[in-house]
């Protein structure tokens, strides 16, 4: 590779790293907005079905049962833990403007991005100062 394709790389990585890392940050914070209203609820596991995506690829759906004011909901839950099981007990929050939205209340998606950014920015850091550096 010439020197000049990377200075270049050397130049633009940090860049995408910090952008990236910014994003990451800014969804964490928009996450945890987005869910400080949520009401904590006890459900349960009713079932799990692995989707195949093609290929090797697959998902797991999770689908809680839950009550809110009487009401028995049944949702998809958008996350997945090897140490789901049905029948299981699980802590949930709800959307009160929408009890259908449902997820974990021990969610650690917010707590995920942040870590994500602090690393993104470290690397940004690195590669900021070793272009400055010349290497």
């Amino acid at each position: 590779m010439s020197y000049a394709i990377r200075r270049i790389l050397l130049i633009i990585m940090p860049v995408v790293f910090l952008a990236a890392s910014i994003f990451c940050i800014v969804m964490g914070f928009k996450n945890v907005g987005y869910q400080k209203d949520y009401i904590p609820v006890s459900g349960e596991i009713t079932r799990i079905y692995r989707v195949d995506d093609g290929g090797d690829d697959y998902h797991f759906d999770v689908f809680v049962k839950y009550t809110v004011d009487g009401k028995e909901y049944e949702s998809l839950l958008g996350e997945y833990s090897s140490s789901f099981r049905e029948g299981a007990a699980i802590e949930l929050k709800y959307d009160p403007a929408d009890p259908v939205n449902v997820i974990t209340a021990g969610g650690t998606s917010s707590t995920v991005l942040f870590a994500m950014g602090a690393v993104g920015i470290l690397c940004a850091l690195g590669l900021g100062f070793r272009a400055i550096r010349g290497y």
